[in-house]
């Protein structure tokens, strides 16, 4: 059985080779969103305790690719319908990063601020993480 830090790596690489992830995102928008997803797949490594490593990694990134897709699609869009949509990975605090969200002022001509925006909320969530699950 592979080691959960390489479960990890591989998850990580999974996403930054994901060229559909970015959508038509430069990398100044992408690259915080992807740093953030990075991240959280090692934190959540560093916290795994699931008897199926591979299975809940696996899992985990598939969860951190919607959240991904969903924040691009928000950069694009300049509207975010569903804040909920960016908060499907382990948090302590989900309603006050909800709310950090709707408060975000995104513009509708400004794809990358967008995203920059998203990913520090996303990554201050992240970090106000004292444990995550593997749910």
């Amino acid at each position: 059985m592979e080691d959960v830090e390489s479960l990890a790596q591989q998850a990580a690489e999974r996403l930054s080779e994901d060229e559909a992830l970015r959508g038509n995102l430069t990398d100044e928008g992408f690259s915080p969103l992807l740093e953030w997803a990075i991240e959280a797949v090692l934190v959540y490594a560093r916290n795994l305790e699931s008897v199926t490593p591979e299975e809940a990694m696996d899992s985990y990134a598939s969860r951190l690719k919607r959240v991904i897709q969903e924040a691009v699609a928000s950069a694009e869009t300049g509207k975010l319908d569903d804040p909920s949509a960016l908060l499907n990975f382990e948090l302590v605090h989900p309603e006050a990063i909800r709310q950090k969200l709707i408060l975000l002022e995104l513009q509708k001509d400004d794809p990358d601020a967008n995203a920059i925006q998203i990913s520090r909320v996303l990554t201050e969530a992240l970090a106000n993480n004292s444990t995550v699950s593997s749910q």
